[in-house]
């Protein structure tokens, strides 16, 4: 059911976004910026002609599994199983980062398909194999383009291993990374706001000061503390939008831990309602909402005893050969 609103929903949005058709392809452009759907549309429409001519395998693989794809002005970019679309991020990218981004989403499409949940026991493992498939194509690329001889392309290749596995390592999917960032983020604020001695300034500070004290219950496991704070956050009388959005998505991410799922529900489907929320904001509320609807299920192990992620390996490799 939770999926099924949430499809509707998305559709109503990008039922007055500008879009175009291209090659069995639904390109739409980001919804909260409209004077850029028209850049953004041509964006994601040269990424594909560039995956297109450099990878033909990978760009028939997002014919199949990734036909609907929205821009993202900010933010990351990111698979909506429930629609089914990919959100890929062309604010200040090149072709070819773009056609980079499409082949990773496309193969969360792709191990979707085949079955394979996102969840967190298998998280790191999915985004790996993503990882890899884009990396690949990136390879062929700086191959076909930006390279002039064999040592050019083994130090572009070799450049684009080591930035993909400190990625890989910075795993930026997980909430302990995602709570750095905002953290860093609200402390520059706070920064800001503490040279301001005007009133609304204090009132939004305390606010402020509230979030980041739930953002650091959260991290080490205190969700009725973290909860505790949120909820001080959205009763105060004065509080930045932004900041709203943050204490709703985090005291979400709480209610989940301690097993409130109707509560984390209700707060990540606020998020999604409201206007002006972040790229990444809104990516953790939907597939959190997701996940409250999945409950708190455990790995899916196939009927051969090897996991789901280990199975969708060897399709993969199976589709395209090991050394491709």
């Amino acid at each position: 059911m939770l999926g099924w609103l949430l499809k509707r929903y998305y559709l109503s949005v990008l039922r007055d976004t500008q879009s175009t058709t291209y090659q069995g392809f639904h390109i739409y452009g980001d919804p909260l910026f409209p004077s850029r759907q028209p850049s953004q549309i041509d964006a994601i429409r040269s990424a594909l002609q560039v995956l297109a001519s450099v990878d033909p395998r990978r760009y028939k693989r997002s014919q199949i599994h990734a036909t609907t794809i929205v821009a993202a002005e900010r933010g990351g970019s990111s698979y909506r199983r429930w629609v089914p679309a990919i959100t890929i991020r062309t604010g200040e990218c090149e072709a070819w980062q773009i056609a980079k981004f499409i082949v990773h989403e496309t193969t969360h499409a792709l191990l979707d398909s085949k079955g394979i949940r996102y969840r967190r026991s298998v998280r790191h493992r999915i985004e790996r194999i993503c990882e890899a498939e884009s990396a690949r194509f990136a390879a062929r690329y700086f191959s076909m383009h930006m390279a002039e001889n064999d040592e050019d392309r083994q130090r572009l290749t070799d450049h684009l291993v080591k930035t993909s596995t400190e990625g890989l390592e910075e795993q930026w999917w997980t909430l302990s990374k995602r709570l750095k960032n905002a953290l860093k983020t609200n402390a520059e604020t706070g920064e800001r706001l503490s040279v301001d001695e005007s009133s609304e300034a204090g009132d939004l500070g305390s606010a402020l000061e509230d979030l980041s004290m739930g953002l650091e219950k959260l991290a080490p496991g205190d969700f009725e503390g973290a909860i505790d704070h949120f909820t001080r956050v959205l009763k105060a009388d004065r509080v930045d939008e932004n900041h709203k959005h943050q204490a709703l998505t985090w005291r979400g991410v709480a209610r989940m831990e301690v097993g409130d799922l109707s509560g984390a529900a209700a707060d990540f489907t606020a998020v999604l309602a409201m206007e002006g929320v972040s790229g990444e904001l809104r990516e953790t509320a939907q597939w959190r909402l997701q996940e409250c609807k999945w409950g708190q299920a455990s790995d899916v192990q196939a009927s051969d005893g090897s996991s789901d992620v280990e199975n969708a390996l060897a399709d993969i490799r199976g589709l395209h050969g090991q050394k491709d």
